[in-house]
């Protein structure tokens, strides 16, 4: 990701980061909120049902990309800037 797509990227969520629902969803495992989506989605999958969009509440509680000011990821990688937060983790998803 180009350092000014972070920025910008950055920016659009944070502006209204509650408004609408999430195409897709990025699930941070030490989020307390993960086992209800994991049985909310199986529960959906098993009777037939899409599981995305997601609803924003669920994508703010768990999704990383959309964090990157909380101060837990910042000190995961070393970075204070959300932008280069959000840069940092999309480079490190890239690489897993």
């Amino acid at each position: 990701m180009y350092e000014l797509m972070a920025e910008m990227r950055w920016a659009r969520e944070a502006a209204d980061p509650s408004a609408g629902r999430a195409g897709g969803t990025h699930v941070d495992p030490k989020r307390p909120k993960l086992s209800d989506i994991v049985k909310d989605a199986a529960a959906l999958r098993a009777a037939g049902e899409p599981t995305v969009p997601s609803r924003m509440d669920l994508e703010l509680a768990t999704n990383p990309f959309l964090r990157c000011g909380e101060p837990a990821l910042q000190l995961a990688t070393g970075l204070r800037d959300p932008a280069a937060v959000l840069a940092e983790i999309r480079s490190r998803k890239d690489r897993f």
